[in-house]
């Protein structure tokens, strides 16, 4: 409970100052759009994490593990 007070007591400090909330906000929409760029919108291309079929083990000696 006063982990919560004391969390609140000091945001609450934060938004007092003029462009931190902003500026804030644009870090966590850039977050958010670097994100999605990179682990939603296009399909990994890796070998590493290619998942592995019944018989890959002969093809692919990284499924054989």
């Amino acid at each position: 409970m006063l982990r919560c007070t004391l969390s609140d007591t000091f945001f609450d400090a934060l938004s007092v100052v003029p462009q931190l909330p902003k500026l804030l906000e644009l870090v966590g929409l850039g977050y958010s759009a670097w994100f999605t760029y990179r682990y939603l919108l296009f399909k990994v291309r890796s070998t590493s994490r290619r998942p592995c079929a019944v018989a890959d083990w002969v093809t692919y000696p990284a499924c054989a593990d």
